[in-house]
């Protein structure tokens, strides 16, 4: 991420007049400590124990400058979580999406362990691995996974972060999008053949799914209905309105919301024929939660949830 500006910017609230070393990402530069940077991350307690780094035209306010390949923000981000712990603090603090993203990613990137793990528990938050959790009161993921860029984003990181329990719903909420948007997307000339390919292979298999789960609607009579006919008939009007709202692509490529809504809904005056159509969605919300795994070509839930288990350790 960059802010889009050539001019040198002294960031404020991370320019210490006592530190001894200057950090600069892209136009921005932070004077800190080498002491409480080489504590925190042994990345970067390697990379200072070099007794020659940077050259003498390099100096700012005689200190030595050390150039980084990550973005302005996320390395204020990133820095800020160091010296400022109460702005990024552990649950149940409530930190937006990306923010948790950019933290993970740079914590995992210069091994500052304690700030991965509460990364980890923020972003464990936002992609949920288990239907529960998913439905939960929590919209950190669901709301903040709407921009094209940041569903990409949180796919990319996740995978860098080598957190696999966090895929399947972070690959649900990207394979939300069409196809043809996500290619369209900037971000996406930044993605190799590989990655292209298995975002095009999850889509495919997602949209295949989303389209077997309409059949869900068209549920049978109750035995125990009173009146099939009657029932059949308001069966048919639910079905054209249900299809109809389905038209729209985004609704669509969202069967655990969309089974969600029509199983919330009150259907038909039949309370036997009600009740069979709630559960059988139900159900199917189920199957499709515990298939996510599969559809994506990676290991089952247990298997994931084994490595999440470990990782909190």
């Amino acid at each position: 991420m960059t802010d889009g500006s050539d001019t040198l910017k002294r960031v404020p609230e991370l320019w210490f007049d006592d530190g001894n070393i200057v950090f600069q990402a892209e136009n921005r530069q932070f004077r800190l400590h080498k002491s409480i940077i080489a504590l925190r991350s042994s990345v970067f307690k390697e990379i200072l124990s070099v007794q020659s780094i940077g050259k003498e035209e390099d100096l700012v306010d005689d200190c030595v400058v050390i150039q980084l390949s990550d973005g302005a923000i996320l390395a204020e981000f990133f820095f800020t979580a160091i010296y400022y712990p109460s702005s990024f603090e552990p649950n149940p603090g409530f930190y937006s999406s990306a923010l948790a993203m950019f933290i993970g990613y740079m914590s995992n990137k210069y091994k500052v362990r304690d700030l991965r793990s509460r990364a980890l528990s923020h972003l464990d938050l936002g992609f949920p691995s288990t239907l529960e959790a998913y439905d939960g009161p929590n919209e950190f993921g669901k709301l903040n996974m709407n921009a094209i860029g940041l569903s990409l984003l949180a796919w990319e990181l996740c995978m860098l972060m080598d957190t696999p329990w966090l895929l399947p719903t972070a690959i649900y909420l990207l394979c939300r999008h069409p196809l043809i948007e996500v290619i369209g997307h900037q971000r996406w000339k930044a993605l190799d053949e590989t990655q292209k390919e298995a975002c095009i292979r999850n889509s495919i298999s997602h949209s295949q799914e989303s389209i077997r789960l309409l059949d869900i609607v068209q549920s049978t009579s109750s035995p125990d209905c009173p009146d099939q006919v009657a029932c059949a008939l308001e069966r048919e009007d639910h079905l054209l309105v249900i299809k109809k709202c389905l038209q729209d692509p985004y609704l669509r490529q969202d069967p655990l919301g969309y089974l969600r809504y029509i199983g919330a809904k009150p259907t038909w005056h039949c309370k036997n024929c009600n009740k069979k159509f709630k559960r059988r969605v139900s159900r199917s919300r189920e199957k499709l939660w515990r298939k996510l795994p599969a559809m994506y070509g990676l290991e089952d839930w247990e298997k994931l949830l084994e490595k999440r288990s470990l990782a909190f350790k």
